[in-house]
């Protein structure tokens, strides 16, 4: 299994830290990870790689184009939780889990960093075909850049809003501040902690632990039944 051999540093602290030592805390973080599967008995929501899209990109655009990967992350990850508190629902339908620098949408995450063994192993060939469509790394900057902006036919108003409501919140925001603002959601627990870089974040602890209306086990258990019975007539109509 491989682990991340990052240091463990206090939560609220990593914004601090020179950017020669985050460069070496980089160095230290290989972009792989230890294999984290989807929580069988967890809510599940479709991935909607085209939604994806349509946010980084609308997310892109509001920062000039260009933005530091891992800020995009965070502010991706902040407007699917939004949208889940909101509306029972995410705009991604991707699955989260924590890893040192905070939560993470899994999928989005693998988009983002565009790893063959990640691509591979969770099937995200089509779906990386449209990511690269409209946005390509920087590696050597740290950055993902647009390369054209999509028509966001596939957000809601809500989601547009959501979205547009979390950049002008913390866009201008750095990525490392980011970083410590997710460290302190209470879903969040530090994968360092037990030897690994990554754990599952179901979306029932997400959900359990909002900080203005968190949900009853009776209404996560209705929201997991709904999804569950959605995802079998998927199956059934061969979608």
């Amino acid at each position: 299994m491989l682990t991340c051999q990052l240091p463990i540093y206090p939560a609220l602290t990593l914004s601090k830290l020179a950017q020669t030592t985050i460069n070496t805390i980089r160095s230290w973080c290989p972009p792989l990870r230890n294999k984290v599967a989807r929580p069988q008995n967890d809510i599940w929501f479709k991935f909607d790689p085209l939604k994806v899209v349509d946010a980084a990109t609308l997310l892109l655009e509001k920062h000039g184009g260009r933005m530091k990967w891992l800020g995009l992350m965070k502010l991706l990850y902040i407007a699917d939780k939004l949208t889940l508190e909101e509306t029972g629902q995410s705009i991604s339908g991707d699955f989260y889990v924590s890893m040192p620098f905070g939560p993470v949408m899994s999928q989005t995450y693998d988009l983002i960093r565009s790893n063959p063994a990640y691509i591979a192993r969770n099937k995200l060939e089509d779906a990386l075909l449209i990511w690269n469509k409209y946005i390509e790394k920087d590696e050597a900057a740290y950055e993902v850049v647009l390369r054209t902006p999509s028509n966001y036919q596939m957000l809601s108003r809500r989601e547009l809003r959501i979205l547009s409501q979390v950049y002008e919140e913390k866009g201008k925001s750095d990525e490392f501040e980011l970083v410590d603002l997710t460290h302190g959601f209470p879903e969040w627990e530090d994968p360092r902690e037990q030897g690994v870089n990554s754990l599952p974040l179901p979306i029932s602890r997400v959900l359990t632990l909002l900080e203005t209306s968190p949900r009853t086990e009776e209404e996560i258990e209705s929201l997991r039944q709904e999804m569950e019975g959605q995802r079998n007539l998927e199956e059934l109509l061969g979608d």
